[in-house]
Order: C-alpha cells, then sequence, then structure tokens
C-alpha cells in the first residue's frame, strides 16, 4: 500500500510529519508481524522541490507529481487560514492532478481546511464535508453546493475523506490500514501510534458513517464517547431531542445497525483494543466497556468477532512490538 501526503506553500508541517511518522511506526509493524514491508509514505509536491509551510518550516519532497507512478490513497494536510483567499503556487497543475485521481477512483483523505483543494478542483459538489469548526462559514461562503460540518471523526463520501482534526485524519488513516492488512493490524497500530493512552482511545465504527444525517453522527460521538454508561435508547432519544422511534428509525436507516447493535459494536471495538494493548484481564476489560457480566460479553464477542476475547488477544501479542 502506498500513502502520498500532498505538501505545498503554507500548509501545516504538523500534518504531514504526524502523519508521515504514523506511517513509518504502522510499517515497522508491518515488517515484525507479517516478516514484509510494502507498506509506504512518501511526500509529495508538485514540482518535486521542497515547500515552505505555515511556521516557515521547510519540507522535503520524495516525488514530483509527474514522477509518481502510483498511489492508494492520497492525503491532502490542512493549510493555513490566512491562506485559503490566496491562489497556491502551480495551483492548476496541482488541481489538475486531484481530477486525475479522483476519476481514476483513488481515495482522497483532506484534513481540515486542505478540503479547499478539493473544492477549488470542483470535487465537492452535492458532498457532505467535515472541516475546522472556525471556518465553516467561510467554506459555506465558497463552495455553496457542498454541506459541510464540523466533525471531528472523518466522514467518507464516495471516496473522499474529509475530518474537521488530526485525529479524525489518524482515524481515517487507521481505516484504510485495516482495509489494507486486517482489523487487529489496525488496532495494533493504534495502540502504538496514537497520542493518547489505550484506555483513552475512543472506539469509532468508521465504515457506519457514510451518511449525511448529522444529528445522528452526533448520536453515534456521544455513544462512542459514553459507550461505558448504562444506556437506553429512551434516554439517548431524549437528550437529542428525538422520538425513540424516530432515533430506532434514522440511526438504522444510517448506520444499518439497530441502537442495541451499534452500542454492542462500539464496545467491543473498544474491547479489541484493550485486549491488543493493555495487560487487562477479560474480566477487567468487560467491565471498563459496561458489561458486568462477563459470561455474556464473551458471547458477544464472539458472535461479533468469530473469535473469543483471549483467543484474539493470542493471535496477535503485543509482543510483536517495536522493540524487538
Amino acid at each position: 500500500m502506498h500513502i502520498s501526503i500532498l505538501a505545498y506553500e503554507r500548509c501545516w508541517a504538523m500534518n504531514v510529519m504526524t502523519i508521515k511518522d504514523f506511517v513509518h511506526i504502522a510499517s515497522i509493524l508491518e515488517k515484525k508481524i507479517y516478516r514484509e514491508e510494502y507498506l509506504k509514505c512518501s511526500i509529495v509536491t508538485v514540482d518535486g522541490q521542497t515547500v515552505t509551510t505555515a511556521s516557515g518550516s521547510l519540507i522535503n519532497s520524495d516525488c514530483s507529481l509527474e514522477n509518481l507512478q502510483h498511489t492508494d490513497l492520497i492525503v491532502i494536510p490542512a493549510i493555513e487560514g490566512s491562506g485559503l483567499g490566496l491562489t497556491i503556487p502551480d495551483e492548476d497543475r496541482l488541481l489538475h492532478w486531484l481530477k486525475q485521481q479522483r476519476a481514476q477512483s483513488v481515495p482522497i483523505l483532506a484534513s481540515s481546511t486542505g478540503v479547499l483543494l478539493l473544492g477549488k478542483a470542483g470535487l465537492l459538489d452535492q458532498q457532505i464535508i467535515a472541516t475546522h469548526w472556525a471556518f465553516l462559514a467561510r467554506f459555506r461562503q465558497l463552495f455553496p453546493k457542498s454541506q459541510f460540518t464540523s466533525h471531528s471523526a472523518f466522514i467518507e463520501s464516495d471516496g473522499l475523506f474529509t475530518t474537521g482534526s488530526l485525529m479524525g485524519g489518524i482515524e481515517a488513516i487507521l481505516y484504510h490500514l485495516g482495509r489494507y492488512r486486517d482489523d487487529k493490524f489496525a488496532h495494533l497500530c493504534a495502540a502504538h501510534g496514537l497520542v493518547a493512552s489505550p484506555e483513552h482511545i475512543t472506539p469509532i465504527l468508521p465504515g457506519r458513517r457514510n451518511h449525511m444525517d448529522m444529528a445522528i453522527a452526533k448520536v453515534q460521538d456521544w455513544l462512542e464517547e459514553h459507550h461505558q454508561e448504562a444506556l437506553s435508547l429512551e434516554a439517548v432519544a431524549e437528550q437529542f431531542g428525538l422520538s425513540e422511534s424516530g432515533l430506532k428509525r434514522r440511526l438504522k436507516k444510517a448506520t444499518g445497525l439497530s441502537f442495541t447493535e451499534y452500542l454492542q459494536a462500539v464496545r467491543v471495538e473498544k474491547a479489541k483494543k484493550l485486549l491488543l494493548s493493555t495487560a487487562m484481564s477479560v474480566r477487567e476489560i468487560a467491565y471498563s466497556v459496561g458489561y458486568e457480566n462477563q459470561s455474556f460479553f464473551i458471547r458477544l464477542f464472539k458472535k461479533i468477532t468469530d473469535t473469543t476475547p483471549g483467543r484474539y488477544r493470542i493471535e496477535v501479542r503485543l509482543e510483536s512490538s517495536l522493540d524487538q
């Protein structure tokens, strides 16, 4: 798998280098687990030359757009807010290249204000797009044919992945790593590469966010943050000003899962991360994700993953780690 980070004038160096380093960690894990290393990440600029970022730092390019033979994912980092109204150097070449990649169905991930390039390329029309909350009004003015939201997680819309935060970008990378290898590999990358401790990693179900119901997206955010609590359809519906039947119907339509199924999936997702990245017992993990009955948790885990928590932990040991 090849990931290309598109660096350009006034983009944020933090965006570029965080993703570059994160993918490097994933490539180390890949080599240790699978005894092979096919995961690559390149920083690409229009002409292959160094670019100056928003903070004045210089970023060297691995190759030019012309010399990039193939990529499986394009990442567009955020741009400084003051650059939204300015012309980017070699903008026409850059936008033409993005259109070509889009025509070839290459997935594109735009972080925060990085959606500017997609908009200038005419790739945002009739799409729902996540971006930084501070620039919602500006983007709505610039691209009135699109629907913008300040979602911190990532949203997928027909192969376009957008997010309002840097962490949302990492979550999108994890989604693609899971598709590239498998679910366990993505969880190991999360455990090794995220800034937060495993206990504080929020579980997210990426494939369940490909919809345009922003009210339900907010419910999803809340469920993923409060999954360990005793939750009921009635209480959640009341909290968000929805009827029980309305929440039930809209959640099912948006995610393909019922309220109970969604909550169970979130809890199992969090349990996976804890199994691979902590020494917590199965009983402790069951309790931490919201289940006092260990036996029920084990049955549920097996129903969703086709394996038990204990076997899941054994199959990919945390000892397949960076210090070996």
